[in-house]
């Protein structure tokens, strides 16, 4: 049994670390649920057809094993004593510097028990609950009791901020009433109303811009360029004009809204609204990719957004990393110094890592536009590794033309790992992308690209502005490559760990009714993401198999941070086609 520590918890609730301490044991933890943010993700949008909760669904699991491990020992994230977690849900205690009524309590309570749910869901579909399937049970039945779930993630999409529990928003507001971004906004508005500013220019001019730059330069980061302080004040203003704190009419004087008053104030929902409105314009329009592309600039706006997304999904990126080869030393400098610019602002933390303030995640991992009819979260904006082209509607008729036999060879894999589909040659070679991602159980993490005709072929990949390909994936059909008996094609991906797949045409046949792409066939379980390689995969399943090899701890701990607990697994001859298929029917 776990060893209860004496520590007495801090009154308070789940989304708060109760602590400055922090254990190995909660080291280990954080580590686990980072390494599943990806397949999470994934999981979380074929199952509710929208993604931006789940990086929520992970924030609420993620503070409330932090809490949990300050009372009990936890020795993997499934290792949950039900009655123990079931009480700390039950048991919060608003903070003392939040104002709440029961009914806020409650709905926080509602809150996470949904994110709950979804977990416990994932660890029991993925088969990383260890423990008695009757305590799963248990535990789900607890958490549902008058379906705390039903609609609650529903509500906070169609109604913005005011769909989250008060007592969260207020958290997030106070944060938010901390940071200089604020204060510099709340300047820019006191000098764009003034009354002595006059007319309103459009374009705004330069040396508009340079008396703007004068007047709220006690607020402004110090380490800003003239030319970067005019765009961050543009942006501002931009902002605050979407937010509806400011009309910025050509030739008229500037006019604050009834808006402006509660974006001014410290407190009630209405100014939490106003202010959540402004920041949230702001970052859309400031990490926007730069307008020259091509351009030093926009390598460096590539890299912010890397970044921001990395610590959006919990991988934050360490400041003092190496550069990325890919990057050239004067964009890599760039780049951390528009970083710095964020942190100057309040929206990136200080510290070794770029991670993010909750009310930045909560904005970048929510959509907050009330008055749009399409309710799924776009990220491409931020440079993410996702493209347009990998989103695709779902048949609604079935697919009557010729289907492709293909066997997909993982190379240097002894014994052989392969798979064998039927695939429809109407897709592009984007959704063949995703399609040998699922198949491999990949994360598509890393870039890729295909080609024809060996070393000196034609290259086929993602479009993105580190990716040097011949043509764009999502314009290349599959039939323009392969279209008939051994027909070939390279795919390669992470060009680090180096995996290659050999496709290969073994017949084309027609269609059968049946559910497109689909598997037939495979063998063994393909290599786990960032391994190391074929010989890095093959050399950790025999260190693995062998307790007195000296590496044996080193890569039981590399098989925990990736989510997988090393006493069941990895089983490398295990092969489930069915899985697949369900991964295919959910996207395809």
């Amino acid at each position: 049994m776990a060893k209860r520590k004496t520590k007495k918890p801090k009154s308070g609730h789940p989304a708060r670390n109760q602590s400055s301490v922090v254990s190995l044991n909660q080291v280990k933890i954080q580590r686990g649920l980072d390494a599943l943010t990806l397949e999470f993700t994934r999981w979380y949008g074929e199952g509710h057809g929208a993604l931006e909760p789940a990086i929520l669904v992970l924030r609420v699991v993620s503070e409330t094993l932090t809490n949990y491990t300050s009372l009990v020992d936890l020795e993997s994230i499934s290792d949950i004593q039900v009655d123990i977690l079931v009480a700390l849900l039950e048991s919060l205690v608003a903070p003392e510097d939040v104002d709440v009524t029961a009914q806020d309590m409650e709905e926080l309570r509602t809150f996470m028990s949904a994110a709950w749910v979804d977990f416990t869901d994932f660890l029991e579909e993925t088969g990383r609950w260890t423990q008695d399937p009757e305590e799963l049970v248990r535990l789900r039945e607890q958490l549902l009791e008058d379906d705390p779930s039903d609609g609650l993630f529903d509500a906070r999409n169609d109604d913005g901020f005011e769909g989250f529990p008060a007592i969260f928003r207020r958290e997030l507001q106070l944060e938010l009433l901390e940071m200089p971004f604020l204060r510099l906004a709340r300047s820019v508005l006191g000098w764009c109303t003034a009354k002595e500013r006059g007319n309103w220019p459009q374009p705004l001019d330069s040396a508009f811009l340079e008396q703007a730059r004068g007047a709220v330069a006690a607020d402004l980061p110090e380490i800003l360029s003239a030319e970067q302080a005019s765009r961050l004040i543009n942006a501002l203003l931009v902002a605050l004009e979407e937010g509806g704190i400011v009309q910025l009419l050509p030739g008229q004087p500037a006019q604050s809204t009834t808006r402006a008053k509660e974006f001014q104030a410290s407190e009630g929902a209405g100014s939490a609204d106003a202010q959540f409105d402004v920041l949230d314009a702001f970052l859309e329009k400031y990490l926007a990719p730069a307008s020259t592309p091509g351009t030093e600039l926009d390598g460096a706006w590539t890299l912010v957004n890397l970044w921001v997304v990395g610590a959006l999904s919990g991988a934050s990126e360490e400041v003092n990393t190496p550069r990325y080869e890919e990057f050239d030393a004067d964009t890599w400098e760039t780049a951390h110094h528009y970083m710095q610019i964020l942190r100057g602002l309040g929206l990136v933390h200080e510290g070794e890592r770029y991670s993010l303030p909750k009310v930045v995640s909560a904005l970048l991992t929510a959509d907050l536009d009330t008055n749009d009819d399409d309710d799924d979260l776009d990220l491409d904006w931020l440079g993410g590794l996702d493209d347009e082209e990998n989103q695709r509607p779902q048949r609604t008729e079935p697919y009557r033309g010729p289907v492709l036999q293909l066997k997909l060879g993982l190379r240097d894999s002894k014994p052989p790992i392969w798979r064998r589909l039927l695939i429809p040659t109407d897709l592009t070679l984007a959704d063949l992308h995703q399609i040998i991602q699922i198949s491999f159980d990949w994360a598509d993490a890393h870039l890729h690209e295909f080609r024809t005709g060996g070393r000196r072929g034609a290259t086929y990949g993602p479009a993105n502005p580190y990716s040097e390909v011949d043509h764009f994936e999502g314009d290349v059909l599959i039939s323009e490559v392969l279209s008939k008996e051994k027909d070939k094609l390279d795919y390669s991906y992470d060009f680090g760990d180096d995996w290659r797949v050999r496709i290969d045409v073994e017949k084309v046949v027609e269609a059968d009714g049946g559910h497109l792409p689909r598997c037939t066939g495979g063998r063994r379980m393909a290599p786990m993401e960032d391994s190391g390689g074929m010989y890095g995969w093959e050399s950790k399943l025999e260190i693995l198999a062998d307790p007195a090899h000296p590496e044996h701890d080193e890569v039981r701990e590399w098989l925990e941070d990736m989510g997988l607990d090393p006493e069941y697994g990895p089983d490398p001859s295990e092969f489930s086609g069915d899985f697949i298929n369900e991964a295919f029917e959910g996207i395809f």
